[in-house]
């Protein structure tokens, strides 16, 4: 497929995404250090007391398992979701909603679940942007794939990039947009503001078990995590901006890997100066 029909490609798919206001949900995913409540230390993903145990005690408690082979990576239940980042940070997700009221519900209905699962092994869940006691080398990096991958991609991309993948955390959320008009509307006031959301909700005071001296952790770690995906959006703030020019963002960025007929791919990257070919080399397990 050539550039242009890539292009339009990517820009269809947006398209498709837009939704009329009537029908406007937000979604919100929102990610937890799972610690011992004496050390403040991770609690692994790995054996007696990790977070995988904690996880099939909630299937047993009627939640659907995820699996990859033999390991338990997540777990649904009607609309809502748990899954886990890279150094075991528990994520919970409910899928969008048209209320707040009705997240906050069921987010407060997976705490009065989980947190007498977590207190019988002396844990608990805390919200903070980075991991405030635990080095990074002495998290383990979840038994999927994908994040194997991603691990090995970062190794020589910026110097924090492994802190990003096993000692953050965060509350996300997604919007939606009704028009390309919409969309750019809310995509240049999202990044503009990023700055000052930094700085009013700048939570991680500790790193590496030492306390941060300076200001937003999380803003240092993402500016050196990989130049090629981090940060604003390149063309955010030109006039022309919109659906066209993010899908040409999107394809002049390397991929870290790719998904092809169902599975992972890691993808022998071509730059051309101007935009990527790529060909497939199947992963090995």
């Amino acid at each position: 497929m050539d550039y242009n029909k890539q292009v339009k490609e990517i820009v269809s798919y947006i398209r498709a995404g837009e939704k009329d206001e009537r029908d406007f949900r937000i979604g919100v995913e929102f990610e937890h250090f799972v610690i011992d409540k004496d050390t403040l230390e991770t609690i692994s993903y790995y054996g007696k007391g990790g977070v995988e145990e904690s996880l099939k005690e909630l299937e047993a408690r009627g939640w659907q398992g995820t699996y990859e082979g033999e390991y338990l990576l997540g777990l649904k239940n009607e609309d809502k979701v748990i899954s886990l980042e890279p150094g075991s940070q528990l994520e919970f997700s409910v899928l969008p909603q048209k209320s707040l009221l009705h997240i906050e519900r069921e987010y407060l209905n997976f705490l009065e679940e989980i947190i007498p699962i977590l207190e019988r092994k002396n844990q608990g869940l805390i919200t903070i942007g980075y991991h405030p006691v635990t080095k990074i080398d002495d998290i383990k990096i979840l038994p999927k794939k994908r994040y194997s991958y991603m691990f090995e991609y970062f190794k020589d991309k910026g110097f924090r990039a492994h802190n990003m993948m096993k000692g953050t955390a965060s509350l996300q959320m997604a919007i939606d947009y009704s028009s390309e008009e919409d969309y750019i509307k809310k995509f240049k006031i999202a990044n503009g503001l990023s700055p000052i959301l930094y700085a009013m909700f700048d939570n991680g005071f500790y790193f590496e078990g030492k306390r941060w001296e300076k200001y937003s952790l999380r803003s240092h770690i993402w500016e050196n995590c990989d130049k090629d995906r981090c940060g604003i959006v390149e063309g955010t703030f030109d006039r022309d901006y919109g659906y066209e020019k993010y899908a040409q963002y999107i394809l002049n960025r390397p991929p870290i890997l790719l998904t092809m007929e169902g599975k992972c791919i890691i993808p022998a990257i071509n730059w051309s100066g101007k935009y990527l070919t790529l060909k497939t080399i199947p992963l090995r397990n």
